[in-house]
């Protein structure tokens, strides 16, 4: 039997306790061996200020090193500029073969799921799993919506663009993220 893993890319500026609450709830919501967290360097679709690659993903190792089978992942780091979830996705079925892989996104990326780049590639190659960040309309009638399967989280009222806000105001954050990202974040002076 192929052991099952959920791929949760994401920019992670900065990762925070709502990402945290996602892993945890795919755990508990599909029968996952493993959830792989895949720092991206950047996204085609959202153009924002993006601190150093490196420290993202040494923010995500310190807010994940006591979850077990939680994989902290620069594979993107390596492949082509811009970042395509499609060629990753690639990437990792024909290095894993053995893997059954399962996609996690927001569910505010069903809006435009459609201009991702070979959006129905993805859904042949990889299931798609939405989770509620916050409450979305979704067009059920769309061939989208029907191949991409719906979890039902509490609202993680918080988000990396919040926390970057109340940072270049020197307001604590600490309520919102790990305390080693707290700690990482005020030892680097990031997002001032």
């Amino acid at each position: 039997m192929k052991r099952f893993v959920g791929c949760f890319f994401g920019s992670f500026n900065p990762i925070h306790n709502g990402h945290i609450k996602v892993l945890m709830n795919c755990f508990s919501k599909l029968d996952l061996d493993e959830m792989w967290v895949i720092v991206s360097p950047s996204n085609p679709l959202k153009s924002r200020c993006l601190i150093d690659e490196n420290h993202r993903l040494e923010m995500v190792k310190l807010a994940t090193i006591n979850i077990p089978n939680v994989v902290v992942s620069n594979l993107e780091f390596s492949l082509s500029k811009p970042n395509y979830s499609i060629n990753s996705l690639s990437k990792l079925v024909s290095m894993f073969p053995d893997t059954r892989f399962a996609l996690i996104i927001g569910q505010d990326n069903l809006v435009d799921f459609h201009l991702w780049k070979d959006y129905t590639q993805i859904l042949d190659l990889v299931e798609v799993y939405a989770h509620s960040r916050k409450i979305a309309p979704v067009d059920s009638t769309s061939e989208v919506s029907k191949k991409i399967r719906l979890l039902e989280f509490p609202a993680i009222p918080i988000s990396s663009t919040k926390i970057r806000a109340l940072l270049s105001e020197n307001l604590s954050v600490k309520d919102f993220v790990p305390s080693s990202v707290n700690n990482y974040i005020e030892s680097h002076n990031l997002y001032r």
